[in-house]
């Protein structure tokens, strides 16, 4: 076969990488095939592990994470990850725990919309005494007015939601690491 043709071949089928027949020839499927995650093909990788297939309804999935039965990252692991850097709750989400996730996503929406709107209230209030000659443009005048608004009684309510949304991330993350840490105990 010549180059051009090994090319397009290529191109018009998927070649799982390092997978061999028997024979020591590539094996390929039809692009739409892997696609659909319709194959059952048992290729060996680069490293010498074989790639296993998992059968989820008539569905086969690589499973990319198994070396040797054991996965690579722990649900515990994995689900205080997506609570530290996705969103509190996202770990409970991950672990099936919907009712804790969503008591954590709430709470923190609730406190962040309380914080931004709050926040863009003092601004516009601030533009606005500007706007109207009250304060003059001048950066030490405006300072002065930031200072002054920060020391009201919103700015105590505005302290306690940014206490919320650190307390429900901190929460988060340790709880999602509790619940998974259980969950690779008992599997």
């Amino acid at each position: 076969m010549e180059l051009a043709e090994k090319t397009q071949s290529r191109e018009n089928t998927g070649i799982w990488p390092g997978s061999v027949q028997s024979d020591g020839k590539p094996v390929y499927a039809p692009t739409s095939a892997i696609a659909e995650n319709r194959t059952r093909i048992l290729p060996r990788s680069e490293f010498g592990l074989h790639q296993h297939l998992k059968r989820v309804g008539n569905v086969d999935y690589p499973m990319h994470s198994l070396v040797h039965g054991k996965t690579l990252m722990k649900k515990s692991t994995a689900a205080a990850l997506l609570s530290a850097f996705v969103f509190p709750g996202a770990g409970h989400l991950y672990l099936k725990k919907y009712i804790p996730g969503i008591v954590l996503i709430g709470a923190l929406l609730v406190a962040v919309y309380y914080v931004i709107t709050k926040s863009i209230e003092s601004a516009l209030q601030i533009v606005d005494k500007i706007q109207t000659g009250d304060v003059p443009l001048d950066a030490a005048a405006i300072t002065e007015l930031v200072s002054k608004q920060s020391a009201g009684t919103d700015s105590q309510l505005i302290k306690f939601a940014t206490l919320a949304i650190l307390i429900c991330w901190v929460f988060g993350i340790i709880d999602s690491y509790r619940v998974g840490r259980m969950r690779d105990k008992s599997e």
